[in-house]
């Protein structure tokens, strides 16, 4: 592969939770701009609001990021090890059925039917944290096993492999895990789930795994792989993003102290939570796209299969 001409993606950040100091001028100057991705992926990168919101819901991109090498952010893993199809690989009309089986699972009532379980899980190492005494580290005391035992009980995963799931959804979520070992793991975690589908499919499971595992589409049965595909969109949206934004809201309240007292206050708890959740997303570059067409946009012409 020829060495790109065009620039790195701008990564180098000034304070950790801040983005790219970088973007403030692309967003004044060049708004819509071509640059190379960590793995040699050439791409289209957009910053500013109105772009953005216009180019999501342009029928003229696609998700699917099984027709070619996408962009990644990751030195030196493996292009074999990617996650198997799941919603967030699928352009309509196939995203629109899988995705109304998804919602019909997670409802706002089933959220809120929930909550005394999480409550009782999180409230279980708090008080280990209490017993342990100062000091304490709170992503593996708590920001780690509350989303992965939440998750675990989600999926349906036996007691006796929660070590298991939850040792290799850690190295996933470790920054500093070696490239070679986010693919162990993610290889482990989907030869476990491929086998626990198959399982819940035989029994009939009454849980959210095993409705997805002998639910229809168009009237056949669902894709087994994309079953697995989904089961591990769900362990990666339940237990990655919930773990790291736990860390992240509690850095953002510990430097900003004044906040904390309004955590008392239930309606004020959920405006803040909806505020931290906005500035201090964990994805810092969105899903990327693929166009199908040419697209003029901006002054900008994005060409097929850019």
């Amino acid at each position: 592969m020829t060495e790109s001409l065009l620039p790195e993606l701008p990564r180098a950040r000034v304070h950790p939770f801040d983005p790219p100091p970088e973007y403030e001028r692309l967003r004044k100057e060049s708004p819509i701009a071509r640059f190379v991705w960590p793995n040699g992926v050439e791409g289209w990168l957009v910053t500013t609001y109105d772009e953005v919101r216009a180019l999501l819901s342009d029928p003229r991109l696609s998700i699917n990021r099984f027709q070619s090498p996408p962009p990644s952010l990751a030195f030196g893993r493996k292009p074999a090890v990617l996650l198997p199809r799941s919603l967030v690989a699928m352009d309509p009309p196939e995203h629109t059925p899988w995705r109304r089986l998804i919602v019909r699972e997670l409802t706002p009532r089933w959220a809120r039917s929930m909550e005394p379980r999480i409550r009782e899980i999180t409230l279980e190492y708090i008080d280990q944290i209490r017993q342990a005494g100062p000091p304490s580290d709170l992503v593996p005391a708590l920001n780690l096993p509350v989303p992965s035992r939440v998750i675990c009980e989600l999926l349906g995963v036996p007691d006796t492999d929660h070590g298991f799931f939850q040792k290799q959804a850690e190295v996933r979520s470790t920054v500093g895990s070696a490239p070679e070992d986010v693919d162990n793991a993610t290889a482990a975690l989907h030869d476990y789930l491929d086998q626990l589908v198959a399982d819940k499919r035989k029994s009939g499971a009454d849980d959210i795994l095993g409705r997805l595992a002998v639910a229809e589409i168009d009237g056949e049965r669902a894709p087994h792989e994309i079953v697995v595909g989904m089961a591990m969109l769900l362990l990666i949206a339940g237990h990655e993003t919930t773990s790291n934004m736990m860390g992240l809201g509690t850095a953002m309240l510990l430097a900003n102290r004044g906040l904390i007292a309004e955590l008392a206050d239930d309606e004020r708890a959920g405006a803040l939570v909806e505020e931290i959740l906005r500035l201090q997303a964990i994805v810092q570059y969105g899903v990327v796209r693929r166009a199908t067409e040419d697209i003029d946009i901006a002054g900008v012409h994005i060409a097929a299969g850019d």
